[in-house]
């Protein structure tokens, strides 16, 4: 098999790589899903540029309650990336101004989302935080939650049957 860490940007366009890589994680199709729900969980909340730091904290903080694969996790998480997260944070925008007012436009969040340095992404990560919190965190608790337990029903589905001759502990 080939070896994803040694390309990962090539790994990372590549669909098909991700599939093979989550097929190729020794562990249960549960633990392999409960990760990638994780993981996409996480991926659906404003908070970029800090979402491996939250599922490898989730991970060290759960650990004794539940166990979920890590790297099927990690992997999830890129489903936010400069490509979706104009899009997924809209949505969670969006949703989340059903509970909470909000007048945002997504000129203005796209915005808010657009920098360079260390500083201009502390600067988007606050923002998105305290001027548009309310709504957007509402959102993707939303979002997060409808995403990712589809995730796990229809990745441990998925994992069940494309389980490529591997004993399993699970039904």
């Amino acid at each position: 098999m080939e070896d994803l860490s040694a390309k990962p940007i090539a790994f990372w366009r590549h669909p098909r790589k991700w599939v093979k890589r989550v097929l190729s994680l020794n562990d249960t199709p549960h633990a392999k899903a409960l990760g990638m729900a994780i993981g996409v969980f996480v991926a659906m909340t404003p908070t970029v540029g800090l979402q491996i730091v939250i599922v490898l904290t989730l991970a060290l903080l759960t650990q004794r309650l539940f166990y979920f694969n890590k790297p099927a996790a990690l992997l999830m998480v890129y489903v936010s990336n400069p490509l979706t997260i104009l899009p997924i944070y809209w949505a969670d925008y969006k949703i989340g101004t059903l509970f909470y007012e909000g007048d945002l436009t997504r000129d203005t969040l796209a915005d808010v989302l657009k920098y360079e340095s260390f500083s201009q992404w502390w600067d988007a990560l606050v923002t998105l935080f305290v001027e548009i919190g309310r709504p957007m965190l509402m959102g993707s608790l939303m979002l997060g939650s409808l995403c990712g337990v589809a995730t796990y029903f229809i990745s441990r589905s998925w994992l069940k049957t494309h389980q490529q001759g591997r004993p399993s502990s699970e039904n």
